[in-house]
């Protein structure tokens, strides 16, 4: 890393700007103003890094630090940085020295608009299980050492949310397959959008299920969301890589044919009125401890938590009902069914996509014992995860293709809600704050 000479003037910044309460819009206005420079400000948030991520507590969240950024920085007036060099590991041990030629379509939009990239935040391998160990180890909650910055088997952006709830950027984003990008938003305080498929541009983006998959957006308020999304929502003419926009089997609206020119526009006090939003019982034991398939992983204070948010949804003129749950069966290779495509995808053992690095062509290359090794004790998915949710890579790439995810999600979901006239449905994201040695139990 080529560090520039720093004088004085960075450290001046750094005592006259707060990073803990600055929004988004906050550093933008002093950025136009000049009243610090893009320097400045990386100097401000690596200091911090510093303190909290390397000493201190020692969080552990950003293992591989942006090498360009203080070019990026001195760039950034012109938006044409690279992020050639940065590894793409995904937490593998495979592809610790894996590099991309050329940027995800979020960061290509992100820079456009005058962002700089700090570094890429720390994960298990491939994201797949939870919060366990990776390539770099195993991150920390910046409220309580002694508990996961995330859910556990549920996590696998488990550091995603830390850095922005910690000051150490001024957003962040996860890669979200069930629950990964909610879950440390709602572990860390953060404000999330986990968008519908196809609407925020994938590419570029290291997937677990690609049918499942998509970027989220982590930030400390609504109005600083949907300024994020205003920048990074575009409509991709070149989605290589892109799996929802690149098949041609399920018919997708363009972003910008559905959402407003200014995501500011959807701030309505009033959205809520009249909707009918419903509640799977089973996620309320306590008003409803006879409903099938009741979970008893909710603690109390959970279920108290719902009750406030539910008073909330009612005092904004939402109704909120009950639903007995009800459950398809699935078996080993169901899901695996529901979530493949036709021969028309890019499938597994086409990822990663063109990149310019000829040591990883595909994913065949790699050992796939390695891919996701089993570190911890409780790493093995085998031990703690429903079978329909494990991830076998090589089957994955040798396996044929089935006409599954549309007519599963209109039957199960858009159908379902159509015929009750449910608007929204609602669930806790979290039954309780796991331990963070989780998977040493």
């Amino acid at each position: 890393m080529n560090l520039p000479s720093i004088n004085k003037q960075c450290f001046v910044a750094s005592e006259t700007l707060n990073l803990v309460n600055a929004s988004i819009r906050d550093l933008k206005r002093v950025l136009d103003a000049s009243v610090i420079t893009s320097v400045q400000l990386v100097t401000i948030y690596l200091q911090r890094i510093a303190k909290y991520d390397c000493n201190g507590p020692s969080l552990n969240q950003i293992p591989v630090p942006n090498p360009k950024i203080f070019e990026e920085a001195q760039a950034s007036d012109n938006y044409r940085a690279s992020v050639e060099g940065l590894t793409v590991a995904a937490g593998s041990p495979p592809f610790a020295d894996l590099n991309f030629s050329c940027d995800a379509t979020i960061v290509s939009s992100l820079r456009k608009a005058g962002a700089i990239v700090l570094g890429k935040t720390n994960m298990p391998a491939m994201a797949g299980g939870g919060g366990q160990r990776g390539l770099y180890g195993r991150s920390k909650s910046p409220y309580n050492p002694k508990y996961s910055t995330t859910a556990y088997a549920s996590r696998s952006s488990n550091s995603a949310g830390t850095p922005t709830t910690a000051s150490f950027t001024a957003f962040g984003f996860a890669g979200e397959t069930v629950s990964s990008g909610r879950s440390p938003a709602s572990n860390n305080a953060l404000v999330r959008y986990s968008p519908s498929r196809g609407v925020i541009p994938f590419q570029g983006q290291w997937p677990l299920y690609l049918t499942c998959d998509v970027i989220v957006p982590h930030a400390q308020t609504v109005k600083e969301l949907l300024d994020i999304l205003n920048v990074i929502m575009t409509d991709n003419p070149n989605p290589i890589g892109d799996f929802w926009r690149g098949q041609s089997v399920c018919p997708i609206p363009l972003s910008s044919q559905v959402w407003p020119v200014d995501c500011q526009s959807l701030e309505d006090p009033h959205s809520l009125k009249g909707k009918q939003i419903t509640i799977p019982m089973r996620y309320i034991r306590k008003q409803f401890p006879t409903a099938v398939n009741a979970l008893n992983a909710f603690t109390s204070s959970v279920h108290d938590l719902w009750l406030k948010a539910q008073t909330t949804l009612e005092s904004l003129g939402a109704t909120v009902i009950p639903w007995p749950e009800h459950r398809h069966s699935l078996n080993a290779h169901s899901m695996d069914e529901h979530r493949t495509m036709p021969d028309d995808h890019y499938w597994m053992g086409r990822f990663p996509p063109p990149n310019g690095d000829t040591s990883y062509p595909n994913l065949t290359v790699a050992d796939a014992d390695m891919i996701h090794p089993h570190i911890a004790p409780m790493d093995d998915p085998t031990m703690h995860t429903e079978v329909e949710n494990h991830v076998r890579y090589m089957d994955m790439i040798e396996a044929g293709r089935y006409q599954g995810p549309r007519e599963m999600w209109k039957r199960d979901l858009e159908d379902w809600m159509d015929s009750n006239s449910f608007n929204l449905v609602v669930f806790p994201t979290n039954g309780d704050v796991a331990r963070a040695d989780s998977e040493e139990l």
